[in-house]
């Protein structure tokens, strides 16, 4: 077991390895490859940030779908490009 320094719950800290493991599982699934593209919905969320981060690491081009006001968090987190749901 690792200390952790935060204000988080055991449950919100839980939450992380659960959201990562389970982008991990449809990645693998889908079986991606460095230099692939990726469109991530929900990219701003738990699993969908985990999904654009593990995608970056693999050497993937992850593409993010998030609703207005998210943008430049995934940006921030390794997406390429981000489509804003809801504006046309």
């Amino acid at each position: 077991a690792h200390v952790v320094a935060t204000d988080l719950t055991d449950v919100e800290l839980a939450t992380f390895c659960c959201a990562y493991l389970t982008g991990e599982q449809m990645l693998e699934r889908a079986a991606l490859k460095a230099g692939e593209r990726v469109l991530v919905t929900g990219a701003s969320g738990g699993v969908g940030s985990g999904i654009v981060q593990l995608a970056r690491a693999r050497g993937a081009i992850p593409y993010a779908v998030v609703r207005k006001g998210k943008e430049q968090a995934v940006l921030d987190i390794g997406a390429e490009a981000v489509i804003t749901r809801g504006v046309a």
